[in-house]
């Protein structure tokens, strides 16, 4: 297959890097959910716990916050987490119309197996990395992250 130039793409010179974070995080995305899925999660489901596990007792609107999403988003991941018995929420103490939730003692087991999946993907991506690389990597997407919170802002 041929492809057709696009002299305004093409022609950056940023344009192959952007074209290999897209396909690696797309790449990533998958295999974690094909991991994670042997153990009843998504990664969506996986970053909820996660956030969890750093800040019990968040509120929805909290953790929508702290995960970049929609409270929509977060709502119908609550319900199906709590549904399968992984988190549990409770009355807001500050505010009688909001909840809190936390992790169950299934929902920190399961976390656990699936930090060690993610864990295991992390080396696997990163294999034949060396730290050195991996430091200015981090850099390089910390500045890129920068740039797009500030479009964003």
């Amino acid at each position: 297959m041929t492809l057709e130039p696009i002299p305004e793409l093409d022609a950056l010179p940023q344009y192959d890097a952007w074209i290999s974070v897209v396909k690696s995080y797309s790449r990533c995305q998958r295999l974690l959910n094909q991991r994670l899925g042997e153990i009843g999660l998504t990664v969506a489901k996986h970053d909820v716990l996660l956030a969890l596990r750093r800040n019990e007792g968040l509120s929805q609107q909290a953790l929508a916050r702290y995960l970049l999403v929609a409270k929509s988003n977060v709502t119908g991941l609550v319900k199906r987490l709590g549904a399968d018995g992984l988190i549990r929420r409770e009355p807001d103490p500050d505010d009688a119309r909001g909840q809190r939730v936390y992790l169950t003692r299934e929902g920190k087991r399961r976390l656990a197996r699936a930090i060690a999946i993610q864990a295991e993907v992390i080396v696997l991506m990163t294999d034949g990395i060396s730290a050195a690389d991996s430091r200015r990597l981090e850099k390089v997407m910390r500045a890129i992250d920068g740039n797009l919170r500030q479009a964003l802002a």
